[in-house]
């Protein structure tokens, strides 16, 4: 797999209203720049977010969710740095079939978690599409606190806005980006240029068909962006969205899953973090040579 996960909207403006659902997630390693990753209020206790955002970057093959107390949310506010609520993690689901990007042609790649929160968020919640998902040629917005341009200035390389931006985009058929990404395929929509490093996670959105008269927009969230198709440059080229009417299913399942049945891993062992210096079975620390979605996560 050659692709990097997409992390900032790139050309696009300041947010002109609040978003239902709109979650900024960050991962804190004691010694790796924190993750910042783009996530989505499914219900009050749970966050929905890339697999990649909340698998253990230090370890492969296999991926192993990280300790979620490291992780922390904030919802309910156009800034990531302040204001709404905030919550940390107490579980991390991830899905059966996530493999850090390497399964091969027609598996789906399953870059998509869901993360359980120490408490309840009391904020409005992501609106999910109807079951039949966007098709090309659909007009999207994308959201996030990814870079602004790219490359990033060489003084500020990880400089991240802190308040939300947004771009419209389009839908583009899967064949746009299966040309320089061939894990493309079920699950997966394929997106104009328009998220760059920092947006992973972050929703791809189309408008609600009805709202009352004087309101704000609602929008519905179609998929959350997962990775770029070219390595060189990562914000120039499609990007790759996990599509989020493929997943219904599975997110309603785990979100009703009780704590003594949930697992962390695709390979149902419980949720841990393994030290660095006793890494178990076959784990070892990776580079970002070796798994290029780990050169899109950005710290801040």
């Amino acid at each position: 797999m050659s692709a990097s996960p997409a992390t900032a909207i790139i050309d696009g403006h300041e947010a002109t209203q609040r978003y239902d659902g709109m979650v900024h997630l960050t991962v804190d390693y004691p010694d790796d720049p924190t993750v910042n990753c783009g996530a989505g209020l499914y219900d009050a206790w749970h966050v929905v977010v890339d697999a990649h955002c909340v698998s253990d970057n230090q370890v492969i093959p296999d991926p192993v969710a990280v300790d979620p107390s490291r992780i922390m949310v904030r919802a309910g506010t156009n800034d990531r740095t302040s204001g709404g609520e905030t919550a940390r993690g107490t579980r991390v689901q991830l899905h059966p079939d996530w493999t850090w990007g390497t399964s091969g042609p027609g598996k789906p790649v399953a870059d998509i978690a869901l993360v359980t929160v120490d408490h309840p968020i009391n904020q409005p919640l992501m609106k999910l599409p109807p079951a039949a998902g966007s098709e090309p040629g659909t007009s999207l917005r994308a959201i996030g606190w990814g870079l602004t341009e790219f490359p990033p200035p060489a003084d500020e390389p990880d400089r991240l806005p802190a308040m939300l931006r947004q771009r419209d985009i389009v839908q583009l058929p899967a064949a746009s980006c299966a040309t320089a990404d061939p894990t493309i395929g079920e699950g997966d929509i394929c997106i104009s240029v328009g998220t760059c490093l920092g947006d992973a996670g972050g929703p791809v959105l189309t408008p609600a068909r009805h709202r009352a008269a004087g309101t704000e927009r609602w929008w519905v969230w179609q998929a959350l962006v997962s990775r770029a198709t070219n390595d060189d440059d990562p914000c120039g080229a499609p990007v790759v969205a996990t599509s989020l009417p493929y997943y219904r299913t599975w997110l309603a399942t785990a979100a009703s899953c009780p704590l003594d049945r949930i697992t962390s891993t695709a390979t149902g062992r419980a949720p841990q973090r393994p030290l660095r210096s006793n890494q178990a079975h076959g784990q070892r620390r990776v580079t970002k040579d070796e798994l290029p979605f780990l050169g899109q996560l950005t710290g801040g």
